[in-house]
């Protein structure tokens, strides 16, 4: 039977649109310090995104005008191409980033994950199957496990990258649409819990997972190292408060807050538009839930159904879990990775010189920066002075540590033989990241100003002398 394409869902259309138009805005916001301290283009991630965006655009407007029964031919061929993309990205051609290999591409450029492809060929898959085996799937032998199966193969690849948090977003996925193709809530149920049980294995078996779970229960307790990131994010979306700081004018965006214009930028929302720009957003998100149920339920076939259902799960699950990672209401997937950061000031270099030290300052001009994972000295201003021993100091915040960490980096990347001590507090957060960074470390006892001696100090000096 030839089904009659109907008229798109204009609400569905808007809802889409709109999110898509905040998010390039929000990506130009939260990405410009970043982009133009990496790449000298303060538009650069900008710029990819607004290409990705027309390219998106234009090929919503093309399958708008396609029948969608036209995707049951193409699902098993896209399932089979999303496999093979799986294993290869596990392979040598796969390109690493962030300790992950996730991404395909030439030489280092990446083109594209396949773990974004095997999300949406998974749900046209299990559409197709579905709607072939409907009557099948109140039986677990049958009907469940040919699925479970596929969970199995599909997120076994995805967490050999590894990429825990995809592969919970498939298997999700893949639960609820079993539960919409009208799976029995007993066999569900353990289905849930065996999932649940293979969450926690894997979470067990890597360290860093368990280092995220327990920085999660109590991000406070471990702000040096995994709550970092987290407690960023806090506070990002703390300072926004009711109505935001501002379009452009987050703080947290200038290096505090790691991954601040992908994971974490619903923080940076937040920070900037409010708790009011935070709840437009997630309103949005719910209104496109709602039209894409809607869509699920009045579908003519059941290919259609499960076929809308899987994609709008897909979608708003997504945005939920990454809207919980940033309110602390899930486990963040991101092992933070501090970002280069420019310094504004100089750079004190020590070294011996007839008997004494001397101090030299190094300006650091904005030029001076190339991204290459280190922070790089300008030529013109470069040291050499044989024996160099040099002494930095900088701690508190990641405002502070990042950018003499970095300076540090540049300094040991030209100059390999020089002695360079890092100076900080006993209990704060440099304490620990600057010796994993490989730099000795020596801790001193750090208190607060006596503001009272100081004044008294002033008026001290500033009386008359008893002698006039």
């Amino acid at each position: 039977m030839r089904l009659k394409k109907g008229p798109p869902d204009l609400i569905l259309f808007l809802t889409a649109l709109t999110l898509l138009g905040i998010g390039l805005i929000m990506v130009f916001s939260s990405s410009a310090v970043t982009a133009s301290v990496r790449y000298g283009d303060a538009y650069y991630f900008f710029k990819r995104q607004v290409l990705w965006s027309i390219i998106g655009i234009g090929a919503l407007l093309i399958t708008m005008k396609i029948n969608y029964q036209k995707l049951k031919s193409l699902a098993l061929p896209a399932m089979i191409i999303a496999l093979v993309c799986l294993i290869l990205v596990v392979t040598p051609l796969g390109i690493e980033v962030n300790s992950s290999n996730r991404w395909l591409g030439i030489g280092s450029a990446r083109l594209f994950a396949p773990s974004e492809l095997a999300k949406l060929a998974v749900v046209m898959f299990l559409a197709r199957t579905m709607e072939v085996n409907i009557d099948r799937m109140k039986d677990f032998v049958k009907g469940v496990l040919p699925y479970l199966t596929i969970i199995a193969v599909v997120c076994g690849l995805i967490m050999l990258q590894p990429d825990l948090g995809t592969a919970f977003v498939v298997a999700a996925t893949i639960f609820f649409m079993m539960m919409a193709a009208g799976a029995r809530a007993s066999h569900l149920i353990a289905i849930a819990a065996a999932g649940a049980a293979a969450v926690v294995a894997a979470i067990v078996v890597a360290p860093y997972r368990m280092a995220r779970l327990t920085a999660f229960l109590n991000p406070w307790k471990y702000a040096n190292e995994e709550g970092f990131q987290t407690i960023q994010s806090l506070y990002a979306l703390g300072s926004g408060g009711l109505f935001g700081l501002g379009l452009g004018r987050s703080r947290q965006k200038f290096f505090y807050l790691p991954e601040q214009h992908t994971d974490f930028i619903f923080a940076i929302l937040g920070e900037e538009l409010g708790f009011l720009g935070a709840i437009v957003v997630i309103a949005l998100f719910l209104l496109f839930a709602w039209r894409g149920f809607k869509i699920a339920i009045n579908a003519p076939d059941n290919f259609g159904s499960l076929l809308a259902a899987g994609i709008t799960v897909l979608i708003t699950f997504q945005a939920a879990i990454n809207i919980g990672v940033v309110c602390v209401r899930s486990i963040a997937g991101y092992r933070h990775y501090p970002a280069v950061y420019q310094p504004r000031g100089v750079v004190f270099v020590v070294y011996p010189d007839r008997g004494r030290f001397v101090a030299e300052y190094i300006p650091l001009q904005h030029e001076s920066l190339r991204y290459s994972g280190l922070f790089t000295c300008p030529a013109s201003t470069e040291v050499r002075r044989p024996n160099m021993k040099m002494i930095i100091s900088g701690g508190g915040t990641g405002g502070h540590i990042y950018p003499a960490l970095a300076i540090a980096e540049g300094v040991r990347a030209r100059r390999p033989e020089a002695h360079i001590l890092y100076v900080g507090s006993r209990q704060g957060m440099e304490s620990v990241i600057v010796p994993q960074r490989g730099f000795e470390y020596a801790a001193v006892d750090i208190a607060g100003i006596d503001r009272s001696s100081m004044l008294k100090a002033c008026l001290l000096y500033t009386s008359p002398s008893p002698r006039d």
